[in-house]
């Protein structure tokens, strides 16, 4: 549902409407309102530059929300001056400029309507999908691993819900991970070793962050012992979640503790792995 090109056309779109209002602006007799828009569009421009470098876009608009904030507001203080400059005086220039000027607002405004329109229809699935897992995860861990060394890969409603002993194995919040990746040292013996020398008794993971087509960094010491997945997922990092026994000694306390609480899940989570044999 949430396909790349309508936040890609949106955000090129202001950048390219911001350049123009640049460039048109610097023609204009100068005074307070002509220098302020160029200042506030070469702040958005180099702005959105510098995220396209080295920032993120997409996964429900969350990383680029800002900047189309910023660059709408820019864009509507900004256009006004410039299409009553666009009709002073008739050219051959002036009506070229002007084509292009009103095929990037009603682009913009286009592309806004259908933005806000999706993201209407699907909020109320985003948020079902964080409700059935991660909203879940949290419970589960405040009733069973309050204080216990757990690792996980997305540490975000555990660590709000509950107060267990975090080893963040993806190394947002764990230096030792993060340096391990980006040293290209990033294995699954690594990760095995940091995990005991952490005293880590449970691992509640997306295997598909672990194991895929380019890595596995699966340590072969942790034992599976269940999995919950969710439907029509577009918000949570996976739709399945994995439930493993990182010390030997966790596996029938973990096991006992996933079949007492699912009978509190929600009946759209779909369960699967040993604790539902017991």
């Amino acid at each position: 549902m949430f396909g790349d090109n309508e936040w890609k056309l949106h955000l090129f779109g202001l950048m390219l409407l911001s350049l123009i209002i640049i460039l048109s602006q610097s023609v204009l007799p100068k005074n307070k309102l002509t220098k302020t828009a160029i200042l506030y569009n070469l702040v958005f421009l180099l702005t959105a530059i510098l995220h396209l470098i080295f920032g993120r876009l997409g996964w429900f608009y969350r990383y680029e929300a800002y900047l189309l904030v910023v660059g709408l507001a820019v864009a509507s203080i900004s256009v006004v001056p410039m299409i009553k400059y666009l009709y002073c005086e008739s050219s051959k220039t002036k009506l070229i400029l002007s084509g292009i000027v009103y095929f990037l607002l009603t682009a913009v405004f286009i592309t806004s309507i259908w933005r806000g329109l999706i993201s209407f229809i699907s909020a109320p699935i985003g948020t079902t999908n964080i409700y059935q897992q991660q909203y879940q995860m949290g419970l589960f861990v405040k009733k069973f691993y309050s204080g216990h060394a757990i690792a996980l890969n997305d540490i975000g409603a555990v660590d709000y819900l509950s107060e267990p002993r975090v080893f963040d194995i993806w190394g947002l919040a764990n230096m030792d991970t993060a340096k391990l990746r980006l040293r290209g040292h990033y294995t699954a013996a690594k990760i095995d070793v940091l995990t005991k020398n952490n005293d880590i008794e449970i691992a509640i993971v997306y295997d598909a962050w672990l194991r895929n087509k380019n890595t596995d960094v699966m340590p072969l010491s942790w034992t599976k012992v269940g999995q919950w997945k969710i439907l029509h997922n577009i918000t949570c990092g996976d739709d399945t979640v994995s439930f493993y026994a990182v010390a030997p000694t966790a596996k029938d306390d973990l096991i006992n503790s996933l079949r007492i609480f699912s009978r509190d899940l929600p009946s759209a989570v779909q369960q699967s792995g040993v604790y539902l044999q017991y």
